[in-house]
């Protein structure tokens, strides 16, 4: 991985004519490219736009959106991190660049967020999963970190 934590992939894919045992004329797609950091970010733009012009001159690159990185509140952060420890839950500190709600109010008040386990992985998929009890746990975990940063802040 040439930026890491950066990850992306191809959300939409269509080939024309989109038959087997022809070689596409045509092929659009869509790369959703997140980072943590804007400059990573950018350089993962940067590596891609030159990375289709050197294999397919003449293609036409579009921004369809772009949302810049949005780092949540470090001390809400370490209170869900406390939090679920405090509760025995396993807990992975990790970065989504998703446009949720959570990332528009962080320009406004300090925000975190908190996911739950989903089975292998998935999200914002049919197969998404996750079982009763996590979903127990995660609002549980919601409750006392909400708790906890209310007597921190606000005494």
């Amino acid at each position: 991985m040439k930026h890491p934590p950066g990850v992306a992939t191809v959300g939409y894919i269509h080939a024309v004519p989109n038959s087997r045992n022809v070689v596409p004329g045509e092929v659009r797609l869509e790369i959703d490219m997140r980072h943590p950091e804007e400059s990573g970010l950018a350089a993962m733009e940067t590596d891609l736009t030159n990375e289709i012009e050197r294999l397919a001159p003449g293609a036409q690159l579009s921004v369809v959106w772009r949302k810049a990185p949005v780092v949540f509140d470090a001390a809400l952060r370490e209170v869900i991190r406390q939090e679920a420890e405090g509760l025995c839950l396993s807990a992975l500190e990790m970065v989504s660049g998703a446009g949720h709600d959570a990332a528009h109010v962080a320009a406004k008040a300090p925000t975190a967020m908190i996911f739950i386990p989903s089975r292998e992985g998935l999200s914002h998929n049919e197969r998404e999963y996750s079982s009763p009890q996590q979903c127990a746990n995660g609002a549980d975990l919601l409750l006392r970190s909400v708790l906890r940063a209310d007597e921190l802040f606000h005494g």
